[in-house]
């Protein structure tokens, strides 16, 4: 009797194996890593596939391979224990991944499958690709994508899944809710896809799960439960694909499709998959305006979609576009309109809109800032600005003649951001006279034509406003008098010492009968003629600037940039006279040499008074007649003294 009772429990305990062994899988790794599944690496420095709680499908962890920073390139595994694989019971693999840093740095994702071993190390031959996650795949970068695969030819069999890893701080790649189930007696459709987004509709693909011929689309508010809210829409005819129309406008939606494979057989939902319906009536783009003048301009805009009428509206800045401002309705199918009746020297806001039926128009588009030009009345006298400029600031200001005479502008005074910020001077003909940032106090300029035109153009770091800069000011008026013209030579004068001249190049004097040329140092001189005069001598490093004037007219003066030679590259020293001095500031990138000669061949003294270089990378270099170095250091050279041989 008890040998009896031993063979029964045995066949009981293998029974309970067995059933084990084919039982059905899930594991959402909230309760951590499972047991029984196995880590491989091949560097020792890999920790493997890990628990994380930074990404999960669902609840709050997943298991994944971080890109973790190695010795080298690893090849990691993380293998389940063996199951058995039985149909109806666990023939049907699903999981979902995800993975970051794709494409730039993906090496190697993949899910494997074993008959035989569970060691991929030691015997990785036993391991047979079921699909790598690459580009081609999917790489499902950022979000989380369902893998499934039907296990029905492992029926019977002993087997281990495995996912491998490869890289070297490359990309992350995470596994979450992994399964082994019966196959679904309706399985999921697949690849759901958008096309063709309207206004009002939308295209909706997908792949059949099975052999199935009917699905229903559920669609709605982003967030909705397809299960209780939505719009149902039935698809009979056996293809997959459908067309959902009378949506709203500039809105967001997402879908759902699930199959259906008979009475009370229905797949899981696939989506969502989420969209965003198209502006019905498009906004115009590409707004320009062309020939400003005192009193109008010319607008013109490329249509948004296939409309034919628009409204520009316009009027002061800032105006309130639904209750102020001036309207044009624009009919003639044309994208563009002649403003008229507008103030000289105005500040305008501009907008336009297209009209697509009764009641559907487009959004406005602008406002686009616009001043009209601004009239110099010949009989009445100049016109003066005083401004300081702002960040961003884009400000052209267009100046016409009442009587069709030229314009003289000058800038009284005047200081911008000088790396980054420009005031712009245009001729009447659109030749640039001036482009420059800094000190532009000073400058005078004379239009060929009618027109002269003064432009402001800043960036966001610096301004006027905020630092303390000089306002712009300046005068335009009519030219009564036709401007001088001139051009300026710095000429090296180091045989006398650290010194220079300018020529003075004059080549017009206007209609003037004679003009006076005066630099800032207090020189000047009449001259009643063109040629060339000479001024200076200047020391090294003094900043000259000129101004040419008409005496007999006032209104037609030019000012020079300003002129300097920082240093003579040999200088002679005289050994009866005073010692040579110099004094200057280096600058960045500066490679400067500058030769002492003595002019009876004594030898000479150098003393450092003061000065001071960054000690790391710039040198004070001294070498004597014969090349030999003196002196080489950076930091403070103060109270250094030489002589040469």
């Amino acid at each position: 009797m008890k040998k009896k009772i031993t063979t029964i429990l045995a066949l009981v305990i293998l029974s309970l194996i067995g059933w084990q062994m084919e039982a059905q899988v899930f594991e959402d790794f909230e309760s951590g890593y499972p047991a029984g599944w196995t880590n491989y690496q091949t560097e020792s420095d890999d920790p493997g596939f890990v628990i994380t709680t930074s990404q999960a499908y669902s609840g709050t962890q997943s298991v994944y391979h971080n890109d973790d920073n190695l010795a080298a390139i690893s090849t990691s595994w993380m293998v389940t224990n063996v199951n058995t694989i039985a149909e109806g019971v666990n023939d049907y693999l699903s999981f979902w991944y995800r993975q970051n840093y794709t494409p730039t740095y993906y090496v190697y994702s993949g899910v494997y499958i074993s008959t035989a071993s569970g060691d991929p190390i030691a015997n990785p031959d036993d391991f047979v690709e079921l699909q790598e996650f690459n580009g081609d795949f999917g790489y499902s970068e950022d979000e989380w994508t369902e893998y499934t695969l039907s296990l029905t030819s492992y029926v019977g069999e002993d087997v281990y899944l495995a996912f491998k890893y490869e890289g070297d701080f490359d990309h992350e790649f995470y596994i979450d809710d992994f399964s082994l189930e019966p196959i679904p007696t309706c399985p999921k459709p697949t690849s759901l896809a958008l096309d063709n987004i309207t206004a009002n509709s939308v295209d909706v693909n997908w792949v059949a799960g099975n052999d199935e011929t009917e699905w229903e689309l559920v669609y709605g508010a982003p967030g909705f439960d397809p299960e209780t809210e939505g719009e149902t829409i039935s698809i009979t005819d056996g293809t997959p694909s459908e067309t959902i129309t009378d949506l709203d406008s500039e809105t967001d939606y997402e879908v759902y499709v699930i199959a259906i494979c008979g009475t009370d057989d229905e797949s899981d939902y696939v989506g969502p998959e989420s969209f965003t319906t198209a502006i019905s009536c498009p906004a115009p783009t590409g707004i320009s305006l062309d020939g400003i003048t005192t009193s109008s301009l010319d607008i013109s805009w490329n249509a948004g979609g296939s409309e034919t009428e628009w409204v520009i509206i316009y009027g002061a800045p800032g105006f309130d576009t639904e209750t102020e401002g001036e309207t044009i309705q624009d009919t003639d199918g044309t994208p563009g309109e002649t403003i008229s009746s507008l103030s000289s020297g105005t500040d305008y806001e501009i907008y336009v809109k297209a009209v697509c039926s009764t009641d559907d128009e487009s959004s406005l588009v602008g406002p686009v800032l616009f001043n009209t030009a601004t009239l110099v009345d010949c009989g009445v006298g100049p016109v003066s600005e005083n401004f300081c400029y702002g960040n961003n600031e884009d400000l052209q200001i267009d100046y016409v003649s009442s009587d069709g005479s030229s314009l003289n502008l000058v800038i009284n005074s005047g200081f911008l951001e000088s790396c980054c910020d420009d005031f712009i001077v245009l001729d009447s003909d659109g030749t640039e006279l001036f482009n420059s940032g800094g000190d532009i106090s000073g400058q005078s300029f004379q239009s060929t034509g009618d027109q002269i035109t003064v432009i402001i153009d800043s960036d966001g770091s610096v301004n006027c406003s905020d630092n303390g800069y000089d306002p712009i000011d300046y005068t335009v008026s009519c030219a009564t008098c036709i401007n001088p013209e001139a051009s300026y030579t710095v000429v090296e004068d180091c045989q006398n010492g650290p010194q220079f001249t300018i020529d003075v190049d004059l080549t017009s004097i206007g209609d003037a009968t004679d003009v006076t040329i005066e630099d800032n140092q207090g020189n000047s001189e009449i001259a009643s003629a063109t040629g060339v005069y000479n001024f200076g001598p200047y020391a090294n490093g003094t900043l000259v600037e000129f101004t040419i004037e008409n005496n007999q007219d006032p209104n037609c003066v030019i000012t020079s940039d300003e002129f300097t030679q920082v240093y003579c590259e040999e200088v002679s020293i005289d050994c009866s006279a005073a010692p040579t001095t110099e004094n200057f500031c280096y600058g960045n990138n500066e490679d400067i040499q500058i030769d002492y000669i003595s002019t009876d061949g004594s030898s000479l003294n150098l003393v450092v008074n003061s000065g001071f270089l960054e000690a790391c990378c710039d040198d004070f270099i001294v070498l004597d007649s014969d090349g030999t170095e003196l002196f080489n250091s950076g930091g403070d050279i103060s109270g250094q003294s030489f002589q040469s041989t």
